[in-house]
Parts: C-alpha cells; structure tokens; sequence
C-alpha cells in the first residue's frame, strides 16, 4: 500500500504569520482612525472658541448704556451662556475668565469707561496655545 502524505489546512507557523499582519494592519488602521478623531476634536473646540470670543464680543458692543454699571450689568447678562463656567470678577472694571471643561479658557478684559475689550482664549490648561486673541477700541 502506497500511502501518499496530503497537505490539509495551513501550518501553524502560516497561521500565526496570518495573524500578526492581521494584527498590525488592524493597529495601524485604528491609529489612524483616533488621530482623525483627535483632530476632529480639537478641530470643533477650536470653532466653538472662536464662536465664543466673537459671540463676547458682540455683547460687549450691544452693552450700550450711560452709566457704566448698567453696562456692566447688561454684559454680564448678554454673556451667561450655558456650559461656560465663569470665575474672577474683579473690580469696577472687571476681568471675566471663562471655561468650557476640557476645550478652551477665555480671559476677557472689559473696561466700560474706555470703551476698550480684548479677549485672549487658550487651549484648556494651556495658556501658551492661543486659539484666537483680539481687542476692540483702545486702551485708556
């Protein structure tokens, strides 16, 4: 009888050959995908932050008033928005500093006698990565 050897199925050394590219493609697939996750992120914060300061800003001007404490009043009320922390008010020209968890910080500078604003937000917890910054009318 001539019994003749037939080769059934993959070795194991072609199946975990399989197996690591399957691996590595998935790997490289997936880092991909979350940096253009990441980047759609920062992306959107970035939009919202700048929809913030020009939103500010709009109220700043639309806080029309004689006496500077209605201004004020009238700012602060126009700026409430949901889902914006607000922390430091300070003086009868106030700094306002805002934040939205985990997007951006929002330092405004209002000074209602001058007529004068600046704005300067950040990356959150980073004050060195500007997002957008600018004033409106001119320091006293």
């Amino acid at each position: 009888m001539n019994h003749t050897k037939r080769n059934r199925g993959f070795s194991i050394m072609e199946t975990v050959i399989a197996l690591v590219v399957i691996v590595l493609v998935t790997a490289a697939a997936l880092s991909i995908t979350m940096a253009a996750i990441s980047a759609r992120v920062k992306m959107s914060n970035y939009s919202e932050a700048q929809d913030f300061a020009h939103n500010v800003l709009e109220c700043f001007k639309a806080a029309k008033d004689d006496n500077v404490d209605d201004r004020i009043s009238n700012f602060e009320n126009n700026v409430g928005v949901a889902g914006y922390k607000r922390e430091n008010l300070t003086g009868t020209n106030p700094d306002y500093r805002y934040k939205a968890e985990n997007k951006f910080e929002a330092k405004i500078t209002a000074d209602f006698d001058d007529d004068y604003f600046e704005i300067v937000v950040t990356e959150y917890g980073k004050d060195d990565k500007i997002i957008i910054q600018f004033e409106y009318g001119q320091k006293g």
